[in-house]
């Protein structure tokens, strides 16, 4: 169980992986707080995401959100937003 486990340094997910995992559970609730093209890209034309808005995402959609990198600061908010995923993983009951 992820909650029971200590990151002391790092954790390898396969991209599909987690996918899998966050559809088996049902999907997440993951706050998207900026970056109008991280909005466009999650949402749907018809459904598009507004600005501090909390998607209930399925697996494809965390597996974007968690490898979007095409904001102002690329790879270091990417790696946050992998962080912010496998935190609210580790804290879903």
């Amino acid at each position: 169980m992820l909650a029971a486990s200590i990151f002391d340094r790092y954790v390898v997910v396969r991209v599909n992986a987690l996918k899998d995992f966050v559809d088996a559970i049902g999907g997440i609730d993951v706050p998207v707080y900026r970056d109008d093209e991280l909005r466009r890209h999650l949402g749907s034309p018809a459904h598009p995401l507004q600005a501090r808005h909390v998607p209930h995402m399925n697996g494809e959609q965390v597996q974007g959100y968690s490898r979007f990198r095409h904001d102002e600061c690329s790879d270091p908010c990417r790696t946050k937003r992998q962080q912010q995923v496998m935190r609210i993983l580790a804290e879903k009951p």
